[in-house]
């Protein structure tokens, strides 16, 4: 696992299938370091509405566009046939120091390297019975999509390289402990430039 570099801050990024549970484990985690001026919790920029599910800014396909265009994007990728952006502004924040932690594609990790000194990969996973389970209490997608969402899923997860692995297949309040404990070993006791 990697920490805080001499040169900025460490991006944590969050992967793993859809229905693993990143979007709890983050929300949980950015209700317990509220108070933290260190820990950075990105919101997403995506060419869907915001649900219950997860948190994010909402654009239109052509507003993405332009957004892009203009170099916008700390990160961004498509997947599922929407479009996903982290802001630019996160290059400050690991300037200055910041943990930021993101939920974003593992398809994207290998371009980390290139815009981050320093990185944490934690990578989600739950049971393919669960994956399927929670995909369907959500009710974005019908049976046939859903399967072979879970399909790619599975391929794409067997070439993850991660630091940490959380299973979230169970008790997510023994997962949250494991992400906190990794959040926590990233800290650093030097002030950051705030």
């Amino acid at each position: 696992m990697l920490g805080a570099s001499a040169k900025g801050g460490c991006f944590v990024a969050v992967v793993g299938p859809s229905g693993a549970g990143k979007d709890s484990l983050i929300r949980a985690m950015k209700a317990r370091f509220s108070d933290d001026p260190r820990i950075i919790f990105a919101r997403r920029i995506i060419t869907r509405a915001a649900d219950a599910t997860e948190d994010n800014e909402t654009v239109s396909h052509d507003a993405f566009l332009d957004m892009r265009e203009r170099g916008a994007f700390f990160l961004a990728w498509s997947a599922n046939g929407l479009s996903y952006g982290l802001p630019a502004t996160l290059h400050d924040h690991l300037a200055r120091g910041s943990i930021v932690v993101a939920n974003i594609s593992r398809e994207i990790l290998p371009k980390l390297g290139t815009i981050t000194p320093s990185s944490c990969v934690v990578h989600v996973t739950a049971d393919a019975d669960i994956l399927s389970r929670r995909l369907s209490m959500r009710g974005r997608e019908d049976s046939c999509a859903r399967e072979a969402r879970l399909a790619r899923s599975m391929a794409i997860d067997a070439h993850v390289k991660a630091d940490v692995v959380i299973d979230n297949s169970g008790d997510i309040a023994q997962s949250q402990k494991v992400f906190e404990q990794v959040l926590r070993s990233l800290m650093f006791p030097v002030p950051l430039g705030y």
